[in-house]
This record gives structure tokens, C-alpha cells and sequence, in this order.
């Protein structure tokens, strides 16, 4: 895992994910 940020604050991502924190709430936030 690695610690990304946006205006909200940070979150983890998984190190072989391509994307950033924005995209990684709203995966969380949809399933």
C-alpha cells in the first residue's frame, strides 16, 4: 500500500494501482 492525497486527505492505494486517491474513494464509495 502506498499513502496518496487529495483536497479530502489521504488514503491508501494499492502500490500496483495506476491511479491516485480521487479514483481509489470513489471505488470505495461505489462498491
Amino acid at each position: 500500500m502506498r499513502k496518496e492525497k487529495d483536497s479530502l486527505g489521504e488514503i491508501d492505494v494499492e502500490k500496483d494501482k495506476l491511479w491516485g486517491a480521487s479514483t481509489q474513494r470513489n471505488l470505495q464509495n461505489c462498491l
